[in-house]
């Protein structure tokens, strides 16, 4: 044994200074592993690694572990924190949008809705109403006995659970605030005929028989008086801007659904779901209609027309205020000349028929739906798709802000993803690196110096720069990012795309910091027997993982028109990343595997690649974080989804829709009889 040789071995155990046994042990493992390249010891020349090894300070294992253990748990308690966070905001919005569904309007004393009381009373202490429950409105008129809009909902409430009308006290508190609003008779209308049809409370007969002849004139009586008011308010919209109003300027998507769920507990005389309120008007209409059929009063039916005609201007004219939904008084207008008109029809009376034939197909027409272009189709917004119709004039730009949030929001949960698996796969790096018993981690820790700043440097630069860089190239400055189109690009294409690009990245990433431990390690400690294992697989493997980045984003230029090709396409770019996934797997159980007789490599592998790991999964907690700042500023820059950007309506969207189809149906309601 040459001097160096004899001196390298002892600063590489140095660590087992303490366990005299257990260093012996280890420099006979050395020994054999110098020896097992097949050069005679005597020619083996070490001088470069025992110097390295002597300018290092002797190496302690304990402060390393309590370090590593130290970053570990804060990195832990930052992840869950952060995504903590997330998961709350998403429970808070299913909570508060599945209100109205899953309780109506009833009581929202639940256990489970704690999490959004106790947000609600930090958030909007001052909103008007938390649940819209029958008890929290009465206490509400009660110390407002003033608000004309906390009034209308309790009676709106009222006439839609008990039939026969509004009672003469509830009449006398409409009269003394709001006096010749025809809002009270529209509602009345459905109160009188459940009555007159034998329902009873919410459930409604479908027959058209009348069983309470006085209740079913009271209707009638209703609709006329509703449709001769001197004015028609519908003060729910206002109701809706002061419940939007409480909440302080939204922070990011998830509180903006908040705000809108807790804006949809107010009701609305007329709602956009015809199947709501149809039966209100459309049967009273149609069951006089009908009998003015069997009695040949052409009088009558005229009467009723105009009757209609002259309420659904009054509907439509209320629309500029947010209460009253202009497609909703469109339906009923045409929902309620139609048996007018199939009346007429029958009677013979052709010139009268065609006319409202004509009316009807004009304001069916002017409801239509208006597209701003076929831009639309690949819209920077996913929201742009809830909406049945879109403004004219609208323009990508006045869009993309809300398409960037959207995008930011989706990045921020990718990268909160991708920092539980991070910290999963750190998790599991860190049990390799220290499990093994003291022999293996002493030989590991004295070994360790032969890395110097450049193999660290490496393993940063191709493990976590390299594949950060080449994600926010491929993805932020190409077309193949999809960023120009929304997250909802070809029925949720948009979504699957950027999964797959945001997993070919992370598996890329993981894939480059092992393989570059081990490269880094056969150039170091080549001599020791650190060579081989798979090195050109696990390379191959890596670069099939990134070229799926943009792989995915070629689906744009690819005209797939069924579901199937898109699957098959999805598949096969997915089956990019899965190989350095295999590759990863076939390591993990590889090292799992090793017996600890020649656990080494695998030991000093992990050493080098754990901090790196922790770097890696630092990185997509500040990725997240970047990504939530962005959704926020890009929130802030929306005009036309946040609920900030309109006085009357739920946004600028919903006012400008509402006003220009309000000006298309009231231009032919100006025309008609």
């Amino acid at each position: 044994m040459t001097p160096d040789l004899e001196r390298f071995v002892d600063l590489a155990t140095r660590p087992l200074e303490g366990k005299p046994e257990q260093r012996e042990e280890a420099k006979v493992e050395l020994m054999a592993r110098i020896g097992h390249q097949g050069m005679p010891l005597e020619m083996v020349e070490l001088d470069d690694e025992v110097a390295c090894l002597e300018k290092a300070p002797v190496p302690k294992i304990w402060p390393c572990r309590v370090t590593m253990l130290l970053v570990f748990v804060g990195l832990l308690v930052a992840t869950v924190v952060m995504t903590s966070i997330s998961v709350r905001e998403g429970a808070l919005s299913i909570q508060a949008q599945m209100m109205g569904y899953r309780y109506g309007f009833g009581s929202t004393s639940r256990p489970e809705e704690s999490m959004l009381s106790q947000w609600i009373e930090t958030r909007a202490p001052g909103i008007p109403l938390r649940n819209g429950s029958e008890m929290e409105l009465s206490e509400a008129v009660s110390r407002n006995s003033g608000d004309v809009a906390l009034l209308q909902q309790e009676l709106l409430r009222a006439a839609g659970e008990s039939p026969g009308g509004l009672s003469s006290e509830q009449r006398g508190k409409a009269n003394t605030i709001d006096r010749g609003n025809g809002y009270y008779d529209f509602i009345d209308i459905q109160s009188h005929l459940a009555k007159a049809m034998g329902g009873s409370g919410r459930m409604r007969s479908t027959s058209a028989k009348v069983a309470d002849e006085k209740a079913f004139e009271a209707a009638l009586k209703a609709l006329s008086d509703a449709a001769s008011a001197e004015r028609f308010h519908d003060a729910s919209g206002e109701l809706k801007r002061r419940q939007l109003d409480a909440f302080p300027s939204s922070q990011g998507i998830m509180e903006e659904l908040i705000q809108v769920a807790f804006s949809n507990i107010i009701r609305s005389s007329a709602p956009k779901h015809r199947y709501y309120y149809s039966s209100s008007g459309n049967s009273v209409i149609s069951i006089q209609a009908e009998r003015m059929e069997k009695n040949s009063d052409v009088k009558g039916l005229l009467d009723s027309r105009d009757q209609v005609l002259a309420l659904g201007r009054l509907l439509v004219s209320d629309s500029d205020m947010g209460g009253v939904d202009v497609q909703g008084a469109l339906s009923w207008i045409t929902e309620n000349l139609n048996p007018i008109r199939s009346a007429l029809h029958k009677l013979g009376e052709k010139a009268e028929g065609d006319e409202l034939d004509e009316l009807v197909k004009e304001l069916e027409e002017a409801g239509l739906a208006v597209q701003g272009g076929s831009w639309l189709e690949e819209s920077p917004s996913l929201r742009l798709s809830e909406w049945d119709e879109v403004p004219a004039d609208l323009t990508v730009a006045e869009i993309l802000p809300a398409g960037r949030a959207e995008r930011a929001f989706f990045l921020r949960l990718l990268a909160l993803a991708g920092s539980i698996l991070a910290l999963l796969l750190g998790s599991f790096t860190a049990f390799e690196a220290y499990r093994r018993p003291r022999r293996v981690a002493g030989m590991a820790k004295g070994l360790r110096p032969l890395l110097d700043w450049k193999d660290h440097a490496w393993i940063v630069g191709l493990g976590v720069v390299l594949p950060w860089a080449w994600f926010l190239v491929v993805v932020c400055l190409t077309p193949l990012g999809l960023r120009d189109l929304s997250m909802g690009y070809r029925d949720g294409l948009g979504i699957g795309v950027s999964l797959i690009q945001a997993s070919g990245a992370f598996i890329f990433a993981a894939v480059m910091i092992l393989w570059t431990a081990y490269w880094r390690w056969e150039i170091r400690g080549g001599f020791l027997a650190f060579r081989g294992g798979a090195m050109v697989i696990g390379r191959i493997s890596g670069y099939l993982a990134a070229a799926s980045v943009p792989a995915a984003g070629l689906i744009r230029y690819f005209d797939l028109t069924s579901d199937e090709e898109m699957a098959f396409f999805l598949l096969g770019v997915s089956g990019l990343a899965t190989t350095g996934l295999l590759w990863l797997i076939w390591i993990a159980v590889l090292n799992l595997c090793t017996p600890k007789s020649n656990a080494l490599r695998a030991n000093v592998v992990m050493r080098a690649a754990l901090p790196v790991m922790f770097v890696g999964l630092a990185s997509t907690l500040v990725a997240a974080w970047i990504q939530w700042s962005a959704e926020k500023h890009w929130v802030d820059e929306d005009r036309l989804f946040h609920s900030s950007t309109s006085t009357t309506h739920l946004n600028a969207l919903e006012e400008r829709i509402s006003k220009d189809l309000r000006e298309r149906v009231m231009a032919v309601l100006d025309e008609a009889p």
